[in-house]
C-alpha cells in the first residue's frame, strides 16, 4: 500500500512512467519477504504453544508409562518432521516456524530419553549432540531465528564443557 502511493507521487512528479511504475509494483510482489518483527512474533508463537503442551504432559507425567512417552515423542517428531519437509520448498514464516519447532522438539527429544532411561549426564554431552543433529536443519532457514537459538546453545554448551575441564584439572589452584 505505502508503495503504491510513492509509486503515483512519483508518476505525478513526473520521475517514472506507468510502465515503470508497474515494472516495481510486479517485482515487488513476487519478491515479497516477510519482515524479522513477523519472524520473531512466529517464533514466539511456536514457542509459547510448545510449553503449553509440555505444561499438559508435565502435570502427568508420572502417569504416563515410559514406552507411551517414547512412542508419542517418535510419532509427533515424524509428524512435525513430515509437515517441515513438505513445507521447505515454499516461503514464509509458517515454514520457518515448522524448522525451529523442530529444532527445539528434537532437544526436548534428547532430554526425555536421557529421562526416561534415567542416563547420568554432565549437560553439555546432550547439547552437543543436539548441535550436530540441528546443524543441518538450521541452514535451511532463511531467517535467524533457529540459527541464533543454535549458536545460543554452543555458547551455553562450550560453557558448560570448559567449566567441567577446569573442574576436572589438576592445574586449578588448590
Amino acid at each position: 500500500m505505502k508503495t503504491e502511493r510513492m509509486l503515483q507521487r512519483w508518476c505525478d512528479a513526473g520521475l517514472l512512467t506507468t510502465e515503470q511504475a508497474q515494472a516495481i509494483q510486479d517485482y515487488e510482489r513476487e519478491h515479497v519477504s516477510a519482515s524479522w518483527i513477523l519472524y520473531g512474533l512466529t517464533g514466539l508463537g511456536v514457542s509459547v504453544l510448545l510449553i503449553g503442551v509440555i505444561s499438559i504432559f508435565a502435570a502427568n507425567w508420572h502417569a504416563i508409562p515410559a514406552s507411551a512417552k517414547l512412542i508419542l515423542y517418535f510419532i509427533s517428531l515424524a509428524a512435525l518432521g513430515f509437515a517441515t519437509w513438505w513445507r521447505l520448498p515454499m516461503a514464509g514464516a509458517l515454514k520457518e516456524a515448522l524448522i525451529t519447532a523442530f529444532g527445539l522438539y528434537v532437544l526436548a527429544g534428547i532430554g526425555l530419553i536421557g529421562q526416561t532411561y534415567h542416563l547420568q549426564s554432565d549437560g553439555y554431552s546432550a547439547l552437543f549432540l543436539w548441535l550436530a543433529l540441528i546443524l543441518p536443519i538450521s541452514l535451511c532457514t532463511e531467517s535467524r531465528l533457529l540459527n541464533n537459538i543454535w549458536f545460543i546453545g554452543l555458547i551455553v554448551a562450550v560453557s558448560l564443557w570448559l567449566g567441567h575441564v577446569e573442574n576436572e584439572s589438576n592445574f586449578g589452584p588448590y
